[in-house]
């Protein structure tokens, strides 16, 4: 049995299908993604549409099809967050923060789906320091079932919401202490020489300038420049506002990956890879990549994926590939 879908991880969907659900081995499904315009988590779940599709398929040994309007599309695919967070943010005299404090309230829909239950208490959370020495941290997190749709992986998974409370809180922090919010955040950066830095929830940071970054960014940016580009738009009529924001990401949480490569006899190359191209240009990198390090012609490299009986390997999930 074949089926044609979108989906970020042919093989993870494979597996989880077959084996999983129909109690069959991998070998009697075979999973094929064409031209997948996006993904952004979304497109990494099981689904029970393709649950319902692939079972109406093999009871009736004919071509079954699921065509989902954007209506059904909202109903149907995982949401990507919907909480409401209580924060305390302690700092010193000096301007030197001391302890932080958070409690989450997390809807994740009417039932957990694969990484959904784990987001927010556990990916979100990672980076809820960010680049900030945080010598004290309570977090508590409280989960809830409802009548809506369940939550998943889709644009960041729990990082962009992290990222969004911490600094509030230090803009917020710094304005109420009268202080400059970049000085503020360059006086609790983790300094370089802290490195490597383990932080409050447990992550080690390998490497980081944190503050020669930030100057970098302020300078490209023209940050110092700004209040001259005001009067220019106040000239003009319009207004002009600027903001700051600090983030720190990791990605890439899977090790492990798998590619083929096979020469042909007009002396092509072939790449076999288990990640999949969504948008993000992978073909095209990988074909770059291998041209140049083999010395060939874009036109004699071939990459191929989104094939279950051709590839193998993880897929892209987890901002990996080649993040």
């Amino acid at each position: 049995l074949i089926l044609y879908t979108g989906h970020q991880a042919p093989l993870g969907l494979q597996g989880s299908l077959a084996e999983d659900i129909f109690g069959w081995t991998k070998d009697k499904l075979r999973v094929i993604v064409g031209h997948l315009g996006g993904g952004f988590g979304i497109r990494a779940e099981t689904y029970p549409e393709e649950i319902v599709t692939v079972y109406a398929a093999h009871k009736q040994s004919r071509p079954v099809k699921w065509n989902g309007d954007r209506t059904q599309e909202f109903y149907g695919t995982v949401h990507g967050r919907d909480q409401l967070s209580t924060a305390e943010l302690a700092c010193s005299r000096d301007g030197k923060i001391q302890a932080l404090r958070i409690l989450t309230r997390s809807n994740i829909g009417a039932y957990p789906t694969g990484p959904g239950a784990a987001i927010p208490p556990v990916v979100g959370p990672k980076i809820l320091t960010s680049l900030y020495h945080v010598p004290c941290f309570h977090l508590e997190v409280r989960s809830y079932l409802t009548n809506t749709v369940p939550m998943g992986a889709y644009r960041g998974a729990g990082r962009p919401e992290a990222i969004y409370l911490i600094e509030r809180l230090v803009q917020k922090t710094a304005e109420e202490m009268s202080l400059d919010p970049l000085e503020f955040r360059k006086r609790n950066f983790i300094p370089p020489q802290a490195m490597p830095y383990t932080s409050a929830m447990g992550e080690i940071y390998d490497s980081g300038d944190f503050e020669k970054v930030l100057d970098q960014a302020l300078e490209i940016s023209g940050w110092n420049d700004f209040e001259s580009r005001v009067q220019t738009s106040q000239d003009k009529g319009r207004i002009r506002g600027r903001g700051i924001s600090c983030y720190i990401e990791w990605t890439g949480a899977i090790w492990h990956e798998e590619v083929t490569t096979e020469a042909r006899d007009d002396g092509s190359i072939v790449l076999y890879t288990g990640t999949q191209n969504m948008g993000q240009g992978l073909k095209t990198a990988f074909t770059q990549l291998l041209s140049e390090q083999l010395e060939l012609p874009i036109g004699k490299i071939e990459v191929v994926q989104g094939d279950t009986d051709l590839v193998k390997g993880v897929g892209s999930v987890g901002s990996r590939s080649l993040f």
